[in-house]
């Protein structure tokens, strides 16, 4: 599980790390000083976690401050910040690639047991 947990964790990172549309409102850029979207000071990126529990993974953010700032950025506010679903999109847009991931490292685990 553990490979499928990190390849989920480095979706989300890339995904932060590229940007998701809009750009910043110019209060914004003029406030950070730069116009990347999803990056104010670098926290909530270094901050992706997983957690595996028997067969549940789970990915995101686990501290209170990093899941408040994820959560108001994937999902917006309305009439005052843009939904960037840096999160939800990423599960969507590779759902593909990380059901096989994870089907590789289940078979890779059944595989050692029947050795």
């Amino acid at each position: 599980m553990i490979k499928t947990a990190e390849f989920v964790k480095s979706l989300i990172v890339k995904a932060i790390d590229d940007g998701i549309p809009p750009p910043n409102a110019p209060s914004t850029v003029e406030r950070k000083g730069f116009n990347h979207p999803l990056v104010e000071t670098g926290e909530m990126r270094d901050n992706v976690e997983y957690r595996i529990d028997g067969n549940t993974i789970r990915v995101g953010f686990f501290d209170e401050k990093n899941a408040l700032k994820a959560v108001v950025n994937n999902y917006g506010v309305p009439g005052k910040i843009p939904a960037r679903p840096f999160m939800s999109a990423t599960f969507d847009e590779h759902l593909d690639e990380i059901s096989k991931v994870a089907m590789n490292e289940m078979a890779d685990k059944i595989l050692e047991r029947v050795k």
